[in-house]
Order: C-alpha cells, then structure tokens, then sequence
C-alpha cells in the first residue's frame, strides 16, 4: 500500500465499487496510520462537531495565520476527512454502486461521485504535505501539490451551470465544490437577517437605505446569547461566517471536506431542530428580544436611522 495506490480511482461504476471497498476495507485505516505517524500521535483525538468547526475554520485572515502555525489545526482537518469519508461510505451507499446488469449508473453519477472522492483523497495528501512543511520543517512526503486560487475563468463557467445545469449544451460537466462556500456564506446572512427580522437601515433624512453589517447584528444578538436558543452555538455561527468571507474576498480554495463539514453541520440551523417539522425552528426567541435587538440598533445609529424589518423566519416566543 502506497500513496500511489491510495490516490488511483477508476472513472467507472465498478472502479468506483470497488475503490469505495478498497477505502472502506484498508485504505482509510492505511491513511489514519500515516497522518498518526506523521503527526506524532497515539491515536486521533475523538472531537465533537462544535470542535471540529472551532479548530478547523479560521474566522479572520489573522486567525487563520495562527491556525497554518498550530498542530491541532491539521490533527481536526484529518479527523474531518475521515469523519467525511467513514459517514459517506456507508454500506447501502457503496452496495448502489456494484454493477447490475440492466440497471448502469447514469454517466454523470459515475462522473459526480469520481470527482468528489478524487479530490478528498487528493487533498488529504495535500493537508500531510503542508503539516510537513510547515510545522515540521521537512520535505513533503507525497508527491502532490494544488492550485490554491479560485480562476474567475472557471467562476463564470460554474455561472453559467448554475442557469443551465450541468448537463447541456450551454454549459460544461466540470464543478467547482468551492464555490459552495460562496452559499455557505449567503445562507448564514440570510439566515441570521430573517431569523431577526432585520435586513438594513432606512434613513427617513435622506429617504435611503444603508447596510446594516453582520458584526453589528452578531454583536446585538450576543448581548442575548442566552436568551436565544439556537441549534448551533452562536460562536461557530460567526466562526463560519468569518471564514466563509475570508474565501469570498480572496477565492483561497480549501481542503474539499470543509464545505461537507459545515453544511451537515448547518443543517438543523436551516431547515429546522430534527423531527419538529418547522423549517424556522433553527432559531427560537422572544418578542422582547426581538423588540430590544431592534431598539439598541437604532439608538447606536449616529444619525438616528431606522431598523428595516420583516416578520421573523424563527419560532417566536411571548415570554
């Protein structure tokens, strides 16, 4: 077993099969002992989602520089690719895959999931090199090295596949997952603004509207931190925002989990708490809370401007 081995898929459904056997059977736990060895560990930590999110995603551009320097940065990114992969191949996934005759595989699915696992086996190899050279201070182990820049070339080529598909004749089959975190982004602003029902500023002076910043919200929403119950903890939320900005602002690419990571761990914070059957149950809160966000906004404005509300996407409270 070799890292040549460990990287070679087969664009096919049954190379797909069997590499998912092959993972599932040798090759992660192969990976697992490389990273162990390399990190100079025992064993992997066992680390909650809450830490995941909190060693793994850098807030801010400084933040990130401090993580690049620290060891428990590449220690939860491998426990996150394997968490990925492990909760993945599960055997009712894989078993879809064995040839049938009479029932092949779409070629898009084959080519979907070739490109999926090929960039999460690639990437976890990049993340060993980099701990190599920067925290250990010695050559990389594995021949394999990645463009970190998002093109705008390859931006407008996912453009034009988010208007026609991915199959047609006015797009290409190509993706780009890291444009996923240009929606991680969107989806925790726009989460955050409805949830609270405050969008912007409204000037009644000058009869125009103003950004109201997410630092500002996120700061007022903290004041009632425990007032607000939120399906995940109000810091990761921010942790997220942060970083998904970071890639926003320099199209910096990362390891090919971290989307996976984040959007299960959003899930009950979009699509509600599981089996309450309310999509707005992400969020739960009071009028009065509601009503003092409001109120410490507007009295923070210099120039007296008013909060734009709409009718909160939570489950909002008398008390």
């Amino acid at each position: 077993m070799n890292s040549m081995t460990y990287l070679d898929i087969e664009k096919t459904q049954k190379g797909l099969h069997e590499k998912f056997q092959r993972l599932v059977s040798v090759e992660l736990d192969w990976y697992e002992k490389e990273a162990i060895a390399l990190l100079g560990k025992r064993r992997l930590p066992s680390l909650k989602d809450d830490q995941i999110i909190q060693q793994m995603l850098a807030k801010s551009p400084n933040d990130e520089k401090k993580k690049l320097a620290d060891p428990a940065y590449y220690t939860a990114n491998v426990v996150a690719y394997l968490k990925v992969c492990r909760e993945l191949l599960h055997p009712d996934f894989i078993k879809r895959f064995a040839v049938v005759p009479g029932a092949e595989m779409d070629d898009l699915v084959v080519y979907n999931y070739h490109r999926l696992f090929q960039g999460l086996l690639f990437d976890s190899l990049v993340l060993l090199n980099e701990f190599a050279v920067r925290i250990k201070g010695v050559p990389e182990p594995y021949g394999c090295g990645k463009n970190l820049w998002q093109h705008h070339m390859t931006m407008y080529q996912s453009l034009r596949q988010s208007i026609f598909g991915q199959a047609s004749f006015h797009s290409f089959i190509e993706v780009e997952p890291d444009l996923a975190i240009s929606i991680i982004r969107q989806i925790v602003e726009l989460r955050v603004r409805r949830a609270f029902g405050v969008l912007g500023w409204f000037q009644p002076a000058t009869q125009s509207l103003e950004p109201l910043a997410m630092s500002k919200l996120f700061e007022e929403i903290n004041k009632h931190k425990s007032d607000v119950d939120l399906s995940i903890p109000l810091e990761c939320l921010i942790r997220i925002y942060g970083w998904s900005n970071i890639f926003l602002h320099t199209g910096i690419k990362e390891y090919a989990w971290k989307p996976m990571v984040v959007k299960e761990y959003l899930k009950e914070f979009c699509l509600g708490k599981r089996d309450q059957y309310n999509v707005n149950g992400g969020v739960v809160v009071t009028k009065s809370v509601l009503a003092a966000i409001v109120a410490s906004l507007e009295q923070a404005h210099p120039s007296g401007a008013q909060v734009i509300q709409i009718e909160p996407e939570a489950v909002v409270k008398d008390a």
